[in-house]
């Protein structure tokens, strides 16, 4: 693995003049970043062999790299979409929906991707469906699905057995998402049916506003709180959950794919 930092600036001049004057795809936020990357990303096919260059958004300038890469080594290129970009074509209230007008280094990246790109892949055909609503017609005759990572192995012990019924809930909590009426929901819950065997876990990147919120709700012993960690070692840390709680924003086009 080669990390590049967003703001380091590549080694050889050279590589940041051919990306200025060259047609290469690359909105002008993520220029440093994608020269660094194209930089490495070149020289090491100089010294191994490789089959496919994949390149996954977010960024979505991530597939500037691919591009360049691609166009000076031949070597076919996959696009992978996690989510839908641009930002500004999330659905409300993320972004703006679908129908937002594509602002113009936008416009010239994509039609870019779908010209050098051998095949896109999506998470869920649901998403995919989305994005095709403003790609370029070229999009729907080249790409599928690849679903996330899952588990490796399903039925695993449950690490909570002795925790009650576990609900387990893991990502970003920024606005508009707002787990505030989970909270008062199972405050509710334990009030009806007076159980003391309910826990809510909460993997987040946000912890302090909603402990804050748990603790005047009541709730401290029946909601705790773990260390993020590596999207890779996710998967089994959920499978020992009883459920998996979504905390998604009131949106007409709900989530397309938790992960």
């Amino acid at each position: 693995m080669h990390a590049i930092g967003r703001e380091e600036l590549p080694g050889k001049l050279a590589t940041v003049a051919r990306l200025l004057v060259r047609p290469i795809p690359s909105p002008f936020d993520g220029m440093r970043w994608v020269a660094a990357a194209v930089e490495v990303a070149v020289d090491l096919t100089r010294r191994n062999t490789y089959d496919v260059i994949l390149s996954r958004s977010i960024p979505d300038y991530a597939h500037s790299a691919a591009a360049y890469v691609h166009e000076r080594t031949g070597i076919p290129w996959i696009a992978h979409w996690n989510d839908p970009m641009p930002y500004y074509k999330m659905p409300p209230t993320y972004g703006e929906g679908p129908n937002a007008r594509m602002r113009p280094h936008h416009a010239w990246l994509y039609r870019k991707i779908m010209r050098r790109a051998a095949w896109l892949t999506f998470v869920c055909e649901r998403m995919r469906r989305y994005m095709l609503q403003y790609l370029p017609r070229a999009a729907g005759a080249k790409s599928s699905v690849i679903p996330h990572i899952a588990a490796a192995r399903l039925g695993r012990t449950r690490a909570h057995r002795n925790d009650g019924f576990v609900l387990y809930h893991a990502g970003s909590l920024y606005p508009p998402r707002d787990a505030r009426i989970l909270l008062e929901g199972v405050k509710r819950f334990l009030a009806r049916t007076g159980t003391e065997a309910l826990r809510l876990q909460f993997i987040v990147d946000r912890p302090e506003p909603l402990r804050a919120a748990a603790s005047s709700l009541d709730l401290d012993r029946f909601v705790a709180f773990e260390p993020l960690r590596p999207y890779e070692e996710m998967p089994d840390v959920l499978v020992a959950a009883d459920v998996l709680v979504i905390v998604e924003a009131n949106l007409p086009e709900s989530v397309f794919f938790p992960s």
